[in-house]
């Protein structure tokens, strides 16, 4: 084999290589990228419902929560957003939020209407979700919550 042929084998083997390289970590990568996006809106959203709702105070615009309000009987305070965690499979992700109700309330229609809250949020304000059938879809995949109020949870599809 001539020295010129050697060199583009070489050539040719490094590129592979490096093309090998990219195939194993670029899925990797984005699959990471993705749930990034997911947790960041979720929890940006629970975030802005809890503080909403403990303002106590009532806008037009949000339905779900001036309901959540009155079931508070208009307390400031009266919820905090503790966090959240994202599970999922090949089809579904369940997010679980958790939210600390501070005051007496009814727990299962808080959680209920902040997880309509959050889903018709995430549709209308961050184009990466969308509503399909009734479900939230991000990333072709139906997200479920899993919201917990206190010790009392509700599942929002």
């Amino acid at each position: 084999m001539s020295r010129s042929a050697q060199t583009a084998v070489e050539a040719l083997v490094l590129v592979g290589v490096i093309i090998a390289g990219i195939v194993v970590v670029v899925p990797a990568y984005l699959d990471n990228n993705s749930k990034i996006s997911l947790t960041s809106a979720v929890r940006d959203a629970a975030d802005f419902a809890a503080n909403y709702v403990s303002l106590g105070v009532e806008k037009e615009d949000y339905a779900d929560l001036n309901d959540a309000i009155r079931a508070l009987n208009y307390q400031a305070g009266g919820i905090r957003f503790l966090g959240l965690e994202v599970k999922g499979s090949e089809n579904v992700t369940i997010v679980t939020l958790k939210f600390e109700c501070l005051v007496e309330c009814d727990e299962a229609r808080v959680g209920r209407d902040l997880g309509q809250f959050i889903k018709s949020y995430l549709a209308n304000n961050n184009g990466e979700f969308s509503i399909r059938n009734g479900t939230l879809i991000f990333n072709n995949q139906e997200i479920w919550f899993n919201v917990t109020v206190n010790s009392v949870w509700v599942v929002v599809r």
